[in-house]
């Protein structure tokens, strides 16, 4: 479904994260947009477990793809997909890591902070 291009990976953050109550994630479900580009939306190339995670036109077609949950888990949170979490694979770190869903497990590589 996606191009290599159109992955979502790691990258290093330039910045620190915000202390807690400094950011309120959306209630409910919600499309996650790259501010770059108000027209695609974050997406998952389907409901399975290791569906690959990217960038896609906002639209019907992907519909319940593109509709993320942010849920508190420890002191970050846990980015859900129905009841897959976004996922880096074997907890990698370095960036260029490709992101997944997967179950979910409350574990680092499924706590994501904003930043």
């Amino acid at each position: 479904m996606f191009s290599s291009a159109a992955l979502i990976a790691l990258a290093a953050c330039a910045s620190s994260v915000l202390a807690d109550g400094g950011w309120t994630p959306p209630t409910g479900p919600h499309k996650l947009v790259p501010a770059f580009n108000d027209t695609m939306c974050v997406t998952a190339e389907n409901f399975a477990k290791g569906a690959a995670v990217g960038i896609a036109k906002c639209d019907n077609m992907h519909g319940a793809q593109q509709v993320w949950n942010w849920v508190k888990e420890g002191d970050g949170y846990n980015i859900m997909l129905g009841e897959l979490c976004l996922d880096v694979p074997g907890g990698q770190t370095k960036s260029g890591a490709h992101v997944w869903v997967w179950d979910c497990l409350k574990n680092d590589a499924q706590r994501w902070y904003p930043n």
